[in-house]
């Protein structure tokens, strides 16, 4: 492979979105503020860049959608609206994410977790992206929106066409009406009959007495579709996908499982599962001695950030028992990810309850094709044989 260029630096590109490191250290060094020419927008590298731009959202905006394209959404949505707007929903929607419910979560990841790795074991090999990184979030979205078990493949595949969009490769409007058609439905259901779910919760009101519209409550409810499900399998495959390679890291959580949390956290950083989104200049920004005029697409380079070696230490070594280690994995300011507790929360429990019941976990795939997504960080597939604890 030649050695990276900044002319060549593009984040579309499969070659660059299966190995971005060369390109952010290269980015980093040289051009902290970087025009993607052929594009028509920017990029952002340096951890304290990304993470002020990701805190200004009056000067880098999110109306205009997390992708490249322009998209103004017809809905309020969490992830296209600033304060006030922003305030409100985010009021309203933090009650789906407190820590009873996050906690609510806990006895089915692990009843699930234990079931997969089970199952796996009996195989002896299986794919772990398919038989455990994907299944594990679509369960707990499902169950979190009122999905029934034999509706979640419909389920998944919505959450994909979504994702395909962002990166414009797919054509979403049939996905969209039929995740609209059915959430509808769904809503109608707990207008007359209220659950102890997320959309009867969406659909109360706040302190002030402010409540979502039942096309705002749809809104989030396929923002936390996608959210929900492929950034959290990319956090469980790309953590897997390390340990595989590393068996001496593997026996080390065996025997000191307290290491658990901060292996989670080392791979957020190391391989964050968002590697970055967009924002648009609200007005001329001057950053590093270059301006980004207004109106200009700017991709805050989230896994980037985390390899930053003014901030991390040799940081593309993955070290099970880094600390500190702060990242913007979930990024920061008020668009920092309400999820992020439950994503944590699944990966925690998938890794504890594969480390207690897997004695050796090989990999087979040593070199697995990535996601075709410019923001999305995980493997499509990796077979790895397991031997029963």
């Amino acid at each position: 492979m030649p050695a990276p260029t900044l002319d060549a630096y593009d984040p579309f590109d499969p070659e660059v979105i299966a190995n971005p490191f060369p390109y952010y250290e290269l980015l980093q060094r040289d051009a902290p503020v970087f025009e993607v020419e052929k594009h028509g927008f920017f990029v952002v590298s340096r951890f304290d860049d990304v993470e002020n731009v990701a805190q200004n959202w009056e000067e880098f905006s999110t109306t205009w959608g997390p992708g490249p394209q322009r998209v103004e959404s017809p809905v309020a949505s969490i992830l296209q609206t600033d304060p006030p707007d922003h305030t409100r929903l985010r009021s309203i929607i933090a009650r789906a994410f407190t820590p009873r419910a996050v906690q609510a979560c806990d006895a089915l990841v692990r009843e699930y977790a234990r079931e997969r790795v089970d199952a796996m074991l009996e195989l002896g090999r299986a794919d772990l992206v398919d038989e455990y990184a994907i299944p594990i979030p679509v369960v707990v979205i499902a169950e979190m929106l009122g999905v029934p078990r034999e509706d979640r493949a419909i389920f998944r595949k919505w959450s994909d066409d979504i994702v395909g969009a962002i990166a414009g490769k797919v054509d979403p409007r049939q996905s969209q009406a039929e995740f609209n058609e059915y959430f509808s439905a769904i809503v109608e259901k707990r207008r007359a009959d209220p659950q102890d779910d997320v959309i009867t919760k969406l659909m109360g009101s706040n302190n002030k007495g402010e409540s979502l519209t039942t096309k705002e409550v749809l809104s989030f409810c396929l923002s936390l579709l996608v959210a929900g499900n492929e950034t959290t399998t990319g956090l469980i495959g790309n953590l897997f996908f390390e340990l595989a390679k590393r068996p001496e890291d593997w026996q080390r959580l065996r025997g000191d499982p307290s290491l658990i949390p901060s292996a989670v956290e080392e791979s957020l950083r190391h391989d964050a599962p968002n590697q970055g989104l967009f924002r648009h200049t609200t007005r001329d920004v001057e950053l590093h001695g270059v301006t980004i005029p207004a109106s200009t697409k700017v991709l805050l380079l989230f896994g980037a950030a985390g390899r930053d070696p003014e901030h991390v230490p040799d940081p593309d070594r993955f070290d099970i028992a880094r600390s500190p280690n702060r990242h913007l994995a979930f990024g920061a300011g008020v668009h920092h990810c309400l999820g992020a507790n439950i994503g944590r929360l699944e990966a925690n429990i998938a890794l504890e309850t594969a480390v207690s019941r897997v004695a050796e976990l090989r990999l087979v795939d040593t070199e697995p094709p990535y996601v075709p997504v410019f923001f999305i960080r995980c493997p499509e597939h990796f077979r790895v044989d397991l031997t029963p604890a």
